[in-house]
């Protein structure tokens, strides 16, 4: 089997040109995925994907064969393969209550409390 060596940029380039061609199929949930992941290279051929929970690590693993064909038969090299990762730290959580929100970016900026406090604002949402 081919293994010719490539750059990262390379690489890169053929990932999102699998995320135009996952839009054009109007796999709409799979091109949002893989438009927020940036994978990471661990070694040469081997990189890992990032998610933040098991919903999108099943459907990264549905899509894997397809996805890791279009970049192997690209890059011409069909020893690279990719491991993903499910990290489910705090700022996976995305807050969704207003009060979720409001302590979210209030823990971003902490003016923002003063400044509710300064004009006297209201935070029964």
């Amino acid at each position: 089997m081919p293994a010719t060596e490539f750059s990262q940029e390379e690489f890169y380039r053929h990932w999102q040109e699998y995320i135009q061609l996952i839009a054009q199929q109007n796999k709409i949930s799979f091109h949002t995925l893989l438009s927020s992941l940036k994978p990471v290279f661990k070694e040469s051929i081997r990189f890992e994907i990032e998610v933040v929970n098991k919903v999108q690590a099943d459907m990264l693993s549905a899509e894997k064969t397809e996805l890791i064909g279009h970049i192997r038969s690209r890059l011409n090299n069909f020893s690279i393969d990719f491991d993903i990762v499910i990290n489910q730290t705090e700022e996976g959580h995305r807050p969704y209550t207003t009060t979720e929100k409001y302590n979210a970016l209030v823990k971003k900026n902490p003016n923002l409390a003063e400044l509710k406090n300064r004009l006297d604002l209201e935070t029964g949402f």
